[in-house]
């Protein structure tokens, strides 16, 4: 490659760390304000769910006074479904207090600012890039590794712990439900939330480390190398010039064809 070409593609690079950096940022922002949003919700979610569990409580114990007080079988059988299907009625606290358990805020708090470091890291070697600066290039293969590491690390986790301890809670939850016509297959959901979670981790990581990936390679150039450390050869000491004067590193009988 030429010198000018090089010094585009570095700066295209540049650019796009910059955009993507930006991104991601907000996406992070939006992250941590929802983990401790969550957090903040936590004791209200608990009060809620048990006021649930006290009015389904009195009421099946209503129906069941209302059971005892008649003697019509008609109206028996249709109290006693009734209070069949109040008992019934899906317990979502498990599921809630999994889902809002200190160990999952942690994660999603934790990953949140990894996320926001790697971003940061990465704009910052953007703008460097921009200014075909040495550092800039240094920065931009940490942010890059950083990033691969950071998504891949927690992909996984999120795939093979948390997922599974959701799944676990929602299998429990499910099994409060009613089977049959109408009904969820019998470990149908728990399956397929951690297949899902498997799914969506494979995903991420393949989608999310392209640009890493790509910013690893095109860095690693020797042309690009040799740009941003400085030790591009000078024409006059090469030898070798264009016609329009641009210093080129490609052999003569190779460019002229």
């Amino acid at each position: 490659m030429t010198r000018n070409s090089t010094e585009d593609l570095v700066r295209a690079l540049g650019i796009l760390s910059i955009v993507l950096s930006m991104v991601c940022l907000c996406q992070n922002g939006v992250s941590v304000f929802s983990a401790a949003s969550m957090m903040s919700l936590g004791p209200a979610m608990e009060q809620v769910q048990r006021e649930i569990r006290v009015e389904q409580e009195a009421h099946c114990v209503e129906l069941e006074r209302q059971l005892e007080q008649t003697d019509d079988l008609a109206e028996q059988e249709r109290i006693q479904r009734e209070i069949e299907q109040a008992k019934r009625v899906p317990d979502m606290s498990q599921a809630m207090n999994q889902f809002m358990s200190p160990a999952m805020m942690t994660f999603s708090m934790i990953g949140a600012a990894s996320g926001l470091v790697t971003n940061l890291i990465l704009l910052i070697g953007g703008a460097g890039l921009l200014l075909l600066t040495p550092w800039g290039r240094k920065i931009s293969l940490l942010a890059a590794i950083l990033k691969i590491v950071n998504i891949i690390v927690f992909s996984l986790i999120q795939a093979f712990v948390i997922m599974p301890k959701m799944s676990e809670a929602m299998g429990e939850m499910m099994k409060t439900m009613p089977t049959g016509t109408g009904g969820p297959m019998p470990g149908f959901f728990p399956k397929m939330m951690e297949m899902m979670g498997v799914a969506q981790a494979v995903i991420t990581i393949l989608f999310v480390s392209i640009y890493p990936v790509v910013l690893l390679v095109l860095l690693n150039l020797k042309d690009v190398r040799l740009l941003l450390s400085g030790n591009w050869p000078r024409p006059r000491e090469s030898g070798m010039e264009d016609d329009d004067g641009r210093d080129d590193l490609a052999p003569r009988n190779i460019r002229d064809y």
